[in-house]
Parts: C-alpha cells; structure tokens; sequence
C-alpha cells in the first residue's frame, strides 16, 4: 500500500513541477523562476511610480524549490521527514500566492485607475468640443441677426430716397 501512496505521491510531484513550468505569460514562465524581473507600464508617466515589476524569482514554485524534490513516502522515515518538508513548501505557496494576490490587486487598482482617467479625459474633451460648438452657433446667430438688421436698414434709407425725390 505504501507503494502505491508514493506512486501517487511522486505523480503529484511531477505535477506541481509540471504547473511550475506551464505557467506562462506572453511566453515567460511565471513560476518556476527563470523570467526575472517583469515591468509592467500601468502609467503616463516613464517613472518609476508608473511601473508595477514582478519578481518571478521570488514565485518559484518548482519542487526543487519547495524542498520536497527528494520527499518520498515509501517507508514510514520518509514518510515522516517528508511531512517537515510539505510543511515548509505549503508555508512557501501560501508566500508565493500571497505575493501573487497582491500584485493582482495592484494591477486590478491600476486598471480602474486608468479606466476612471480614461473617462475623465472623454468627459474633458467632449465639455471642450461642446464650448466650441455653443459658440460657434451664438457667433452665426449673431453674424445673422446684424445681416438682418443691416439689410432692413438700407431698405429704409432707399425708401426714404425716393420720398424725398417725390416731393420734389
């Protein structure tokens, strides 16, 4: 039965290794250690204050890294010193997945951010587009409004000229 357990056991490993290693973005492997130090821009700015980086060092989640690449459960030693080392990488995960919540958090922050900016600057340019335009339908009324009174008064004064000439 203990065989058959670190069957399982040895599987379950390979499988933690295998997650370590699949778990990519924009093909950089997020958890076994090798991408370093990723930036991403969540800013305008080029600063440092503009950029959130991750530490894919600091996520290794390989077994090898968990100290429990040599655990076995095949006897009962083993099985006991193994249980040290399953402590240790549990406390190690719960790290790394920490680690990863808060960077989640932080981007997920730095997305509304930009979102509520987006908004804002479409609000902006459209109260500037709206003013542009309200002014320059009160300059065509008024440009109107003067050609108006400009044509009824020459009207008048053509027809004052010819009341004149009558009574002449």
């Amino acid at each position: 039965e203990r065989g058959m357990i670190n069957t399982e056991f040895s599987s379950l490993k390979g499988e933690i290794d295998r997650i370590s290693a699949s778990s990519n973005f924009n093909g950089k492997a997020l958890l076994d250690g090798s991408a370093g130090t990723l930036s991403f821009q969540v800013g305008t700015g080029a600063d440092a204050k503009d950029r959130i980086e991750y530490d894919s060092s600091k996520a290794n989640s390989s077994t090898s890294a968990l100290g429990i690449s040599g655990a076995d459960v095949i006897s009962k030693d083993g099985a006991y010193s193994s249980m040290g080392s399953l402590d240790e990488a549990m406390n190690k995960v719960n790290s790394i997945r920490s680690g990863l919540g808060a960077m989640q958090n932080r981007l997920n922050s730095a997305s509304n951010n930009s979102g509520v900016a987006f908004e804002n600057l479409s609000a902006a340019r459209s109260r500037i587009a709206d003013a542009d335009l309200a002014t320059e339908s009160s300059n065509l009324s008024k440009a109107a409004i003067q050609q108006n009174a400009g044509v009824a008064v020459l009207a008048q004064a053509n027809q004052l000229a010819g009341n004149a000439l009558k009574l002449l």
